[in-house]
């Protein structure tokens, strides 16, 4: 025997380098003689693929030996007898780290299934209980096993875990599954329903925390929406989901209304009223928003009247009974006001661009005579076309485009998209619009065009292979970036940067090259509406005409810079390099006016530099368009506040002038906030740039000097800037601990992990708790929130704090491992591993000494940090979140650094080491 497997050793060897020569002749050869040699060819073979290479692959030499083994079978029947359980066992056991093709090849020709599925699905149970999900759900989806198992065995513990791709393998080809987990994940987003009570319920151990974030569910059902079931609507399958987008509507639209003072009251009547529907709670939704939090009871009184009209008979609110018709509220026109405030009587009509051309020039388009007339005359007798289009704030799963506005120099037409497409006549406009883009004599003007045709052509799909080949297309949004680069006073005039800052998009084009922006009021409205308001036919009317009066006046300038090239062709221009000046990329160049932004100059431009600052000493609050950049700031130690999606931005200037912070804002609110404080305690960070562009920007703007300590020596979480050290054997033992507790529900602390209203002896700001990475944060949060009486034996003291010239130093090797915990393919690792060891230019992270609390102590009771942070009286205890800490990690890591207010643990990883090359141009020795 040992000869005979000395001698499939030799065969082995002599396969996988055939294989690799793809000598298919030779390697037929060479099967037949071992199969005609062996007394036992099922065992012999079974030895080969397990010895064999590149299992995990579609095609390898495993799949060859089995498919040359089946054919010898058809010959050889008798030997089939000769299979054994025990063959059947190692076969399962290569399936377990084989390819889908190998593994279907496996137990057919070993009939593994035979004479029934019993043994398959006893070896998926056993996977199951040593956490093997990836291998179970393999072998349901490809042997269709989904009736043997329900989704909580599976499909939910992989989803859990985030491994949505197992998830997805697993639903792909069955109906069942698949509309089961959609309805589960539905129900996961109903506004009652509390996803950790139901893990605990039904013992879902290992949870990622993303996964317990709304946000998460939400793209994954959406995605597997648009993926299944792109047709149906979002309200007939997810009701839950659909509640919640819809929810989300609300908030813009009152937002634009209330705080933006954007829109009339006409359109957020319109908009408010078709997003609610009949739906009851989310009518409760509106009025209490309207109510709470713009606290317009007035307003929020007819609305709820207009819900429920009975409540006329009933003595509710006699203040407001007066004038409160709900349907002379509805229909009542546009002099009326919305609530106790209005734009309308903040703007004046000749603030705004207006349409050159008469109404009666601006045709709507809603058949196909019309179309015909239309098609004609642009086709026939114009060169140059303003194209735009605007979307349907719709109910449905997508917003489709409901108006295509085309402007031509004596008129503008209004073709109905949201009419054709309801008809499902869109054929005739699809041959039009694709002879337009094809077309080589007219040239096509827009801003974002590629944005709008693309959404249009979801609805007209003649449209989609014609804007392959459309010609002689000018979109302003990217032609203008590129002339400007080439003549920076090409967009340069006379408005004041504060207006500038008011208008985006084309309205600020408009006010850069025709003196006045556009009005925007109409920009969201119910564009289903039949028929359009006049306001909102003059609306998109001007939208599209302005698109020529702008392209006539950029053409004029180009001329007189001096260019020997128009418009159309002077993205074919080459832009001269430009020396960047001071650290990093410098300060920020506006692509729409060729400058260096005015925005950026808050302080007088006589007033010396400033002086520089340490990282630890900024103080800054980020308003909640910043939020992206606040995190940053927290990364390179600076303390950062950020308001939450929900809170008004005057927040921002009492937050400053309490605690001494400088605000960070962008766009339209620095004007308000520029003047609730100091001169230079406010900064108007560009908007054009990403977040860890727009740290530089701060960083030079103030001074700050950023080093390589400061780096993560503050919570992103919460802002603290306290840590807690524990060693890798108190992290093992809290994960124990914690682990232990599972079974006790009860000890859970629903209202500190879920952000509750109550009153709790665990710390948590009011920052945390508004925080969007708060929402339902990384873990499970296990303890005792009865009480808090500590034994002093469960409390593990901090060791001392070094002293300023001492360091700790982290294991570079032993964080690599942890990392490469999840490598599924060893040899790769072991590679990796190894040149990660002779990396001697690998940054060592240091801890930032005045980082490491000594007021902090371990509760290993209920594992909870006991602290008392500076500058409160009172001792807080938090629950340390050690659960998002793998076991492996836990193992490998030596020490971890865990946040004394909201428990957050961190450890060094790879992570580190992609900061400090990111942020290198800005960090100082």
């Amino acid at each position: 025997m040992a000869n005979s497997r000395g001698n499939l050793n030799s065969v082995q060897i002599k396969l996988n380098a055939l294989w690799d020569q793809q000598n298919i002749k030779a390697l037929s050869h060479l099967m037949s003689d071992v199969l005609f040699s062996s007394s036992t060819p099922f065992g012999d073979c079974l030895y080969l693929v397990m010895s064999c290479k590149s299992k995990k692959r579609p095609k390898s030499v495993g799949i060859f030996i089995l498919n040359f083994l089946e054919n010898w079978m058809k010959d050889h029947t008798d030997q089939l007898k000769s299979i054994t359980d025990l063959m059947k066992d190692k076969a399962l056991e290569i399936c377990d780290i084989s390819h889908k093709n190998l593994m279907l090849k496996l137990i057919s020709v070993y009939q593994v299934d035979q004479p029934d599925l019993s043994k398959v699905i006893h070896h998926v149970r056993a996977k199951l209980k040593v956490g093997g999900i990836k291998e179970a759900a393999a072998y349901v989806a490809h042997l269709k096993l989904h009736d043997y198992f329900s989704i909580y065995d599976i499909a939910l513990p992989a989803l859990l875990q985030n491994r949505v791709s197992i998830l997805e393998d697993y639903i792909r080809d069955c109906t069942p599954a698949r509309k089961e987990v959609m309805q589960m994940l539905d129900q996961w987003l109903a506004p009652d329903f509390d996803l950790v009570e139901f893990c605990m319920e039904h013992n879902f151990n290992q949870v990622r925390g993303e996964i317990l974030r709304p946000q998460f569910i939400d793209k994954l059902l959406v995605r597997l929406m648009k993926t299944y079931q792109p047709d149906v609507n979002m309200y007939d399958v997810c009701k839950n989901l659909y509640k919640r987008h819809m929810l989300g509507k609300l908030r813009y639209i009152l937002y634009r209304y209330y705080v933006e003072e954007a829109a009339t009251m006409q359109n957020t009547r319109e908009l408010v009223l078709k997003t609610v529907g009949d739906d009851k709670w989310l009518q409760m939704q509106l009025v209490d928003m309207v109510h709470h939090a713009y606290h317009d009871e007035e307003e929020a009184y007819r609305l709820k009247l207009h819900f429920n009209p009975d409540l006329k008979t009933e003595v509710l609110d006699t203040k407001y009974c007066e004038n409160s018709n709900s349907e002379d509220w509805f229909t009542e026109g546009t002099s009326a006001t919305l609530g106790s405030q209005s734009t309308q009587n903040k703007i004046t009509q000749n603030q705004f661009h207006e349409l050159k051309l008469p109404l009666t020039s601006v045709l709507v388009v809603d058949n196909e005579e019309l179309l015909q007339q239309c098609s004609e005359n642009i086709l026939n007798n114009h060169s140059c076309v303003g194209i735009d289009s605007e979307w349907a704030f719709s109910t449905s799963n997508t917003d489709g485009v409901a108006i295509l506005q085309l402007a031509v120099q004596s008129n503008v037409y209004l073709i109905d998209v949201f009419t054709f497409t309801n008809q499902k006549n869109t054929y005739t406009l699809g041959v039009f619009l694709s002879k337009l883009m094809k077309s080589k004599k007219h040239l096509k003007l827009g801003y974002g065009l590629n944005e709008d045709m693309q959404k249009l052509a979801c609805s007209i799909p003649l449209l989609k292979e014609a804007l392959q080949a459309s010609v002689r297309v000018l979109d302003f949004h990217t032609v203008l970036k590129h002339a400007c680069r080439l003549y920076p006073k090409f967009l340069a005039m006379e408005n004041d940067a504060d207006e500038l800052c008011k208008h985006s998009g084309l309205s600020k084009l408009a006010l850069q090259t025709l003196g006045q922006p556009l009005d925007k009021s109409e920009q969201i409205s119910d564009w289903e509406r039949r028929p359009l308001r006049v306001t909102q036919v003059t609306y998109a009317a001007l939208d599209a005409f302005c698109l020529l009066e702008i392209h006539d006046v950029l053409s004029r300038r180009l001329q007189e810079l001096g260019s020997n090239v128009t418009l159309e062709k002077i993205i074919n221009q080459p832009v001269p390099k430009v020396k960047r000046r001071g650290r990093g990329k410098g300060p920020a160049v506006s692509m729409q006016s060729g400058q260096i932004s005015n925005e950026v100059s808050i302080l007088p431009q006589d007033k010396p530099p400033v002086n520089e600052v340490s990282a630890r000493d900024f103080r800054v609050v980020c308003d909640n368009m910043l939020q992206g950049l606040a995190r940053q700031l927290r990364c390179c130690g600076i303390d950062a506040k950020m308001l939450s999606n929900f809170e008004d931005h005057d927040v921002c200037a009492k937050i400053a002038q309490q605690e001494n912070r400088i605000i960070l804002t962008s766009g339209s609110p620095f004007r308000f906030l520029s003047s609730q404080v100091a001169v230079g305690h406010c900064f108007n960070v560009p908007n054009g740039l990403k977040a860890k562009e727009q740290v530089a920007v701060v960083l030079e703007k103030f001074n700050v000097n950023v080093t390589q300590l400061d780096v993560f020596s503050r919570c992103q979480i919460c802002n603290c800037d306290q840590y807690l050290k524990l060693s890798s054997g108190e992290m093992l033992e809290a994960i124990r601990i914690k682990t232990t507790a599972v079974s006790a529900p009860a000890s859970v602390p629903w209202n500190c992990f879920r952000g509750g209203d109550s009153e709790l002896s665990y710390a948590q700001t009011d920052e945390l708790r508004k925080s969007d990475d708060y929402s339902d944060d990384d873990t499970f949060m296990f303890g005792n929130d009865s009480g808090h009486s500590v034994a002093e034996e469960n409390i593990i003291s901090l060791a001392a704090v070094p002293d300023n010239s001492s360091t700790v130093e982290l294991d570079w090797s032993s964080i690599f491992s942890a990392k490469a915990i999840d490598q599924t393919d060893t040899d790769v690792a072991n590679k990796l591993r190894d040149l990660q060891l002779g990396d001697s230019s690998k940054p060592t992270y240091a801890i930032n000494p005045l980082s490491l609390s000594n007021n902090a102590k371990l509760n290993m009771a209920d594992i909870t940090i006991i602290s008392k942070l500076p500058g409160k009286a009172d001792v807080t205890i938090t629950p340390l979140h050690c659960e998002q800490v793998p076991l492996p990690v836990a193992e490998r890591i030596r020490e971890f650094f865990c946040c004394v207010q909201c428990g957050k643990v961190y450890w060094e990883g790879r992570h580190f080491g992609n900061v400090l090359e990111q942020y290198g141009h800005i960090l100082n020795d």
